[in-house]
C-alpha cells in the first residue's frame, strides 16, 4: 500500500479477493452429503389445514417415499395453500440433527 492510497480501497480489495477466492463447489457438496431427503405425496383438503389455524394441529406427519414416516411443523405449508388444500409432491431437506432446512414442491401428484 502506498501513502496516497486510500486505506478504504485496499479493505475493499481485500474483501473482493475473500470473497473469490473461495472454494465454493466443495462447500456445496459437503452440504449435499449432510442434507437428509425425505419426497412424499400430501393431499390436505382446506378443511384439514384450518385445524393449523385453530391451535388444533401443529405438526403434519407423512410417509415418506423410501417408507420412512416424517414429521415437521404444518407452518411449512402455509406457502403451498391454496383453495384447494394443499396437494402434490414434495421435497423435504433436513440436516443431520433432523432440523427442517426446506420443504420444495416438486409438482402434482
Amino acid at each position: 500500500m502506498t501513502g496516497s492510497e486510500p486505506a478504504h480501497g485496499l479493505l475493499r480489495k481485500r474483501a473482493y479477493d475473500r470473497l473469490h477466492t473461495r472454494q465454493v463447489p466443495q462447500r456445496r457438496k459437503r452440504y449435499a452429503e449432510l442434507v437428509r431427503r425425505f419426497e412424499f405425496v400430501l393431499r390436505i383438503s382446506p378443511e384439514e389445514y384450518l385445524g393449523f389455524y385453530r391451535g388444533e394441529v401443529s405438526a403434519v406427519v407423512a410417509e415418506a417415499s423410501n417408507g420412512l414416516t416424517v414429521q415437521f411443523p404444518a407452518a411449512l405449508l402455509r406457502s403451498f395453500l391454496t383453495h384447494a388444500g394443499v396437494e402434490g409432491r414434495f421435497l423435504l431437506l433436513c440436516d443431520d440433527s433432523n432440523r427442517c432446512l426446506e420443504l420444495r414442491r416438486l409438482g402434482p401428484r
